[in-house]
């Protein structure tokens, strides 16, 4: 499905489906990217200071169900806790 054209999509600076799925690392997923590359939501084991997440990108830790924001840069990544126990 192409939403290059969707004037909501192309203002979020996102690409739909850009490495659904996409397996990162051993320990990260990638579900979403921006325009530049970088990781916007992904699953699996936390990272920090890790290049290539974008800053308020998404990660869910599999094992808490633990939702985190990038606060960091995309140079290097700085999660911090947005929900969750």
């Amino acid at each position: 499905m192409d939403f290059s054209s969707n004037p909501i999509i192309n203002k979020m600076a996102i690409q739909p489906g850009t490495n659904l799925g996409v397996q990162v690392s051993t320990t990260v997923t990638n579900v979403l990217t921006d325009t530049a590359g970088n990781i916007m939501l992904a699953y699996g084991t936390l990272p920090s200071g890790v290049a290539g997440y974008s800053v308020g990108g998404l990660f869910i830790v599999t094992s808490t169900g633990i939702l985190y924001s990038n606060t960091g840069t995309t140079a290097s990544c700085s999660f911090v806790k947005v929900s969750g126990t």
